[in-house]
């Protein structure tokens, strides 16, 4: 998806810089509205200007910035605070998107509290301890595979989002 947007991006850049080379090659100009717009544009950078009217811009622009920030923080749900618990066997972590959703899902080693990693494959998903080498493993293929110690993501933001309805949203 990355690419996509870079190749886009590059594309409008590129169409944009070889129009104007052309015009400014050409005696008459093709792509006059290009043209035109350069032109505006730079002579829009030639005005003047006192100082302390762009220190006043500026400054304004920054206050508003931080006053909507602020609004915005203050009216979030109480729950996006509630970004730490400890379900079953392990400590988890998490954050909120914009929309209130949870991301960022991390599960913590029960024996040294450190972050542990979430190895997903096809059919099973291991979450090992980089420090102390704890691994939990699951296997979907039969419940009586899985480890006493295992808790999935799906499971743990099901069991958040139960506890955000009944504690942050009556």
């Amino acid at each position: 998806m990355k690419k996509k947007i870079i190749f886009a991006i590059s594309t409008i850049t590129f169409g944009i810089i070889s129009s104007v080379i052309y015009d400014e090659i050409k005696a008459f100009p093709i792509l006059t509205t290009l043209y035109d717009l350069t032109k505006k544009f730079l002579t829009l950078l030639n005005i003047n200007m006192p100082l302390w009217f762009v220190f006043v811009c500026v400054f304004s622009f920054l206050f508003i910035r931080k006053l909507l920030l602020y609004i915005i923080i203050k009216k979030q749900p109480k729950y996006y605070n509630y970004k730490e618990d400890k379900f079953i066997n392990w400590r988890w972590k998490w954050d909120y998107d914009i929309n209130g959703r949870i991301v960022q899902l991390r599960a913590y080693c029960p024996k040294c509290n450190t972050r542990m990693q979430n190895i997903q494959y096809s059919l099973s998903q291991t979450f090992k301890c980089p420090k102390c080498n704890y691994t939990s493993l699951s296997n979907s293929q039969s419940l009586s595979s899985f480890d006493s110690e295992y808790e999935d993501t799906s499971t743990i933001a099901q069991l958040i989002m139960d506890k955000i309805e009944k504690e942050y949203l009556i």
